[in-house]
């Protein structure tokens, strides 16, 4: 039983390029899962500290100017630090989804955007091109 080394590169090489693809497909949608676990971490953490903050805030005797009495509440509650952390996993959260979510279609948009930007003419010359070039492209 003999194997036909073309047959099998060809097989290996199109079996490569489904890896690729699905590949492509799977890292999307890591950054999608991860974008969410840290937006839903940030929020969890965000709000049990500013409502403790808050609600100290209603007890709070006397409290300085520039922090104000959320922010001196905030101070001694110890919940500075864990919002910072909150905001921080919230914002790289959300670029995270975007960035998994709409990263091939910006892509996509840059790139038309840049082919209709060089079939324009110049000094009035017209030129001939394919309209499909200049159309909106589809997903």
């Amino acid at each position: 039983m003999s194997i036909d080394m073309a047959e099998f590169s060809i097989h290996g090489i199109l079996i490569k390029e489904a890896a690729c693809l699905e590949w492509k497909g799977l890292n999307g949608l890591k950054k999608i899962i991860a974008g969410a676990v840290l937006l839903l971490g940030g929020i969890a953490l965000y709000l049990p500290v500013h409502l403790r903050a808050a609600d100290y805030s209603l007890t709070l005797g006397g409290w300085t100017t520039p922090p104000g009495r959320f922010g001196t509440a905030l101070q001694n509650t110890v919940g500075e630090a864990p919002t910072r952390f909150a905001i921080l996993f919230m914002t790289v959260g959300t670029l995270l989804l975007l960035w998994g979510a709409w990263a091939d279609d910006v892509v996509r948009l840059v790139r038309w955007s840049q082919k209709r930007a060089n079939s324009r003419p110049v000094n009035g010359e017209s030129v001939k091109g394919n309209d499909d070039e200049t159309s909106l492209p589809s997903s």
